[in-house]
């Protein structure tokens, strides 16, 4: 939070609008909704790393290099074994159940198997929340980075496609060919970071790393946006008509 109230600042908003604003967005808030969240617990933060490993330790995978499917409990390989090795104070039965919600496993008998080497955590619950909030502070904390004077802070990588006019009625096919162009990316991240870890030496520091990909859109207000059908209206008119007077 105090991420965001220095961006805002910098960006010149007055301190008594970001008070009222802060206040009205507590105001909005289901009391059930703050009460439940209080009780989330944050502890599945890791679980994507738990499928990271899943398709790149070469002990989880077979001779074409695929995942293992894997029992729940047993030495290793095993379910259990994996999830000890992302973190010892996970809880494997509450990975499982996290990973089936968001039906990113499937079970096959005894045994389970990953459906996508990705997790997508919609749906889910508290594990969404955590989530969402570690992206926002995330992408917060690499604008307040990039901040700092550029002969004292190497810029971390961060850049937009923006386009001001583009037209409501490709979204969705752009959002088709933009997740079979983005989702490439992260995972050869993914496995660069991995590469990494494997290199870690015993006793050297690390540090949570992160790469991220997403779209956006502004709010098209409705007053906005008769107003700029109205602009272009009146250009089309005035170029036709400046069109005749040259004839």
């Amino acid at each position: 939070m105090e991420r965001f109230v220095r961006v805002l600042i910098r960006r010149g908003v007055a301190q008594g609008r970001i008070r009222r604003a802060f206040r009205r967005a507590w105001l909005h808030v289901p009391k059930y909704a703050a009460e439940h969240n209080r009780r989330a617990s944050a502890e599945l933060i890791d679980v994507g790393h738990v499928l990271t490993l899943w398709f790149g330790d070469p002990f989880y995978v077979d001779a074409r290099g695929d995942p293992l499917p894997l029992p729940l409990r047993g030495p290793a390989p095993s379910l259990a074994s994996l999830v000890q090795h992302v973190d010892p104070t996970l809880n494997v039965t509450q990975v499982l159940k996290c990973l089936l919600r968001a039906d990113a496993v499937r079970r096959r008998g005894s045994r389970y198997s990953p459906r996508s080497r990705a997790v997508a955590f919609r749906g889910t619950g508290a594990p969404l929340h955590a989530r969402n909030l570690r992206a926002l502070l995330g992408l917060l904390r690499t604008i307040e980075h990039n901040l700092g004077p550029k002969d004292k802070v190497t810029a971390w990588f961060e850049y937009v496609a923006e386009n001001p006019r583009f037209p409501v009625s490709a979204r969705e096919a752009f959002d088709v060919g933009l997740r079979e162009d983005a989702m490439t990316f992260p995972r050869n991240q993914d496995s660069r970071m991995l590469n990494h870890e494997r290199k870690l030496k015993p006793g050297e520091s690390t540090v949570r790393m992160g790469v991220g990909v997403f779209r956006f859109e502004e709010e098209v207000l409705p007053h906005a946006a008769a107003m700029r059908r109205t602009s272009r209206r009146r250009s089309s008119s005035n170029s036709k008509k400046g069109r005749r007077r040259r004839r």
